[in-house]
């Protein structure tokens, strides 16, 4: 690469050697109390942060940036790449949804923290003697130093804020894997077998997807011994002093801990070590009250505030029915909580997606008609992109489809565009072609509103040639012929 990779070595590199062991505490300050108490407040309603057999799981993406003598750039993932080395511009843009894909994903218990890092990038493909293609060598392997399938005991450390460090020995592992993309054709769709599918234009000289998956397990239990305290000392001490990084590669290459993730490891921490009777009594007003209800007690209250926030939404009181859904919202999790059964479970779940979405469908067209409410839709937009998009992607259409409807709604007609085909471009495949129907028809009338008539009408054509009765495209027909 023309890269110039040892600049960013030194910054991805940690000397380990070189920072001081941490002054461990037994007890919280008074002002880690105030931040632990307000934590809780604002948390109490957090979809940020799963709970699931007493294990706490919170998403995030990876950001390393790095200076050169003019600016400074992003790092892509855990790769010291710049986004111009990488084959994401035309022709093969949107083989890879745009860009590189990376997330980290936090797993904390009682017994350990476990990262699991994703990591996606797209690289031009190279020339052999012969000038045939041929596959790049895996960055991840080149950089990082790994080998797939493999698991070993590595120097980990959590990096503090008062420039101290925990060091560890960790569990490691990884997998990789690479595909040739093979030129998806993207917004290109025909009818192939009586079905209308994707185009597909083979390019012979696509390029390389990489997937890199890691597994990095920090154990409690041993890091807690090694310095002689008790978990509940360990977990105060991270509280207390901060986590700005986290080592997780051999090579001494580290995550870092956003303002964000920091709150989410402190919320993590305190919930599953920390005494309320620790807290200075000064700060204890502050805690959430929560009621102590039964199951049955907490569905009828969220049942109840749902159909209250649905009429609310009914008389024009939208912003009423959001803030009311943050609660009906928070009774439905904790009723989740209380299910045995998988059918109970499911039911539940179902009712809480449902009010979520009521909300983030709400805020959204609020935040587009009236510029408010912008947090509640970035966090359950970002709840649903890091929770449902790859594991129930169901979930994730039915958000990507009712923005699309509100944006039409609204005649935000670039943003229906951008989530209706989202959609189109998971269901066109499916059986059900009266959906993929209708989904089509709903993006036909996003680009005739945007005015893009050539992508209008190759719509139209294909809902034609597969149901020729159809009597809204054929009115589109009528509407797009004249402009042509």
């Amino acid at each position: 690469m023309s890269f110039r990779y040892h600049i960013l070595r030194r910054l991805f590199l940690l000397p380990l050697a070189l920072l001081p062991l941490p002054t461990l505490c037994q007890v919280l300050s008074d002002k880690s109390c105030k931040e632990i108490s307000l934590i809780l407040k604002t948390m109490e309603n957090s979809m940020s942060v799963e709970k699931k057999n007493g294990c706490y799981t919170f998403k995030t993406i990876f950001r390393h940036y790095y200076w050169d003598s003019s600016m400074q750039e992003q790092v892509i993932g855990h790769l010291p790449y710049r986004y111009m080395d990488l084959d994401y511009s035309d022709p093969h843009e949107g083989l890879d949804h745009g860009g590189p894909v990376n997330h980290v994903t936090y797993e904390i218990s009682s017994d350990n923290i476990k990262i699991l890092i994703y990591d996606r990038v797209q690289l031009v493909c190279e020339f052999g003697n012969n000038g045939s293609e041929k596959a790049p060598n895996d960055p991840f392997i080149e950089y990082l130093k790994c080998t797939s399938g493999k698991s070993e005991i590595i120097n980990g450390a959590i990096l503090l804020d008062d420039d101290t460090n925990m060091k560890a020995q960790v569990s490691y592992s990884c997998s990789h894997s690479k595909r040739h993309m093979q030129y998806d054709g993207g917004e290109t769709r025909k009818k192939v077998g009586g079905r209308v599918r994707k185009g597909r234009k083979i390019n012979y000289f696509a390029p390389w997807q990489f997937v890199h998956q890691q597994t990095v397990i920090y154990d409690f239990n041993k890091i807690a011994k090694s310095l002689g305290v008790s978990k509940k000392q360990l977990a105060y001490s991270l509280i207390e002093k901060g986590i700005k990084g986290i080592v997780t590669n051999k090579e001494g290459i580290y995550t870092d801990i956003r303002d964000r993730d920091l709150k989410y490891f402190k919320y993590c921490l305190w919930n599953i070590f920390g005494d309320n009777s620790d807290l200075n009594k000064s700060f204890q007003s502050t805690l959430p009250k929560v009621e102590a209800m039964n199951k049955e007690q907490i569905l009828n209250r969220a049942n109840t505030s749902f159909e209250k926030a649905k009429n609310l939404i009914k008389t024009g009181n939208r912003g009423q029915a959001i803030e009311m859904l943050d609660t009906v919202s928070f009774f439905y999790k904790e009723a989740l909580a209380w299910c045995v059964s998988n059918e109970e479970k499911q039911d539940v779940l179902e009712k809480y997606l449902s009010s979520l979405r009521t909300q983030t469908f709400n805020a959204y067209r609020l935040l587009k008609t009236q510029g408010k409410y912008k947090d509640v839709f970035d966090r359950n937009y970002e709840y649903f992109n890091n929770y449902y998009k790859e594991e129930a992607k169901a979930y994730w259409i039915a958000v990507e489809n009712g923005l699309g409807i509100v944006a039409l709604d609204v005649k935000d007609f670039d943003d229906a565009i951008l989530h209706l085909n989202n959609v189109v471009n998971e269901v066109e495949g499916s059986n059900d072609r009266n959906l993929a129907i209708k989904e089509m028809l709903l993006l036909c009338k996003a680009y005739i509103g945007a005015n893009k008539v050539v992508e209008a009408g190759e719509l139209v054509d294909i809902i034609l040639q597969e149901q020729p009765q159809n009597k809204e495209a054929i009115e589109y027909k009528k509407i797009l012929d004249p402009i042509k």
